[in-house]
């Protein structure tokens, strides 16, 4: 019941608090100079670079706009969506670390749910028109992903996490790690997926911009080399994009949280 509630003050939320992130704006072009320029997935008409952050955003916005959809009712109909199919997630997640057994009767804790229902910070960038809502809805199958390495869809959506964003190959490796060497278990189906769907972006990315990686990746390396150290100003950022949040309080009750449902983790790992 109140799982349900949760999702029905998130929506609300999503609802009341969106926006948009001048970034976005960024997508929009792209889009727009594809599908009614002709000009390809340029930012400029000519001008072949990589410039934004997440492929599967982009693709899915080239879906959603080549049907008709305005942008108001695209980054609003995708934040609520995302949300929803998140809530879907975050209660599956909960149920599974619970146990097979209580699945089908006991409530989910409703913790991660919870904390993001009502979080301004997470609500908001559900329509904030960037990759904001794919990012908070893959955390969800990641977590899946490691708790029941026999999910389908977790395995599938760990293998796109690159294209998400290209930092989140550190998490596709982590779950081929954890598989393989915590659960025993192979890590070749995830990885040979991950194999396809990455390796069909790059060679578009090869054909179309002439480039390996992104041209963020190359602005975000060159920023870090003014500033100093590629060390230092990692720190820095790390820092200045936790500190808001309250990370450090968050962590601490995860480790508390993580300590009083020791044996449940441990019963699990040994049911999978």
């Amino acid at each position: 019941m109140y799982e349900g509630l949760l999702g029905i003050v998130g929506l609300a939320l999503v609802a009341r608090y969106q926006w948009l992130f001048d970034d976005s704006f960024v997508y929009f072009r792209y889009v727009d100079n594809a599908l009614f320029l002709g000009a390809g997935l340029t930012y400029n008409a000519g001008e072949y670079v990589e410039g934004f952050s997440s492929p599967l955003h982009l693709v899915g916005l080239l879906a959603l706009r080549a049907v008709g959809w305005g942008w108001p009712g695209i980054v609003l109909g995708l934040g609520l969506a995302s949300f929803a199919l998140f809530t879907l997630l975050a209660v599956r997640v909960d149920r599974t670390l619970r146990g097979a057994s209580e699945r089908s009767t006991a409530p989910s804790l409703g913790l991660t749910l919870g904390l993001v229902a009502t979080s301004y910070s997470a609500t908001s960038f559900f329509t904030a028109g960037n990759e904001g809502p794919w990012l908070h809805v893959f955390a969800a199958t990641t977590a899946l992903a490691i708790l029941d390495p026999r999910s389908r869809l977790g395995t599938l959506a760990t293998a796109l996490l690159p294209l998400v964003r290209l930092e989140l190959v550190v998490a596709l490796i982590s779950v081929a790690i954890v598989r393989s060497v915590v659960q025993k278990r192979s890590p070749w189906p995830l990885l040979l997926a991950a194999a396809l769907f990455n390796g069909a972006w790059l060679l578009f990315r090869i054909r179309t911009y002439g480039d390996v990686l992104p041209n963020t990746f190359h602005l975000k390396a060159l920023t870090e080399l003014e500033q100093g150290s590629r060390a230092s100003a990692g720190l820095a950022y790390l820092r200045e994009a936790l500190a808001p949040y309250g990370t450090a309080f968050v962590l601490v009750g995860g480790a508390l949280l993580a300590v009083l449902l020791r044996n449940r983790i441990k019963e699990r790992t040994l049911l999978l």
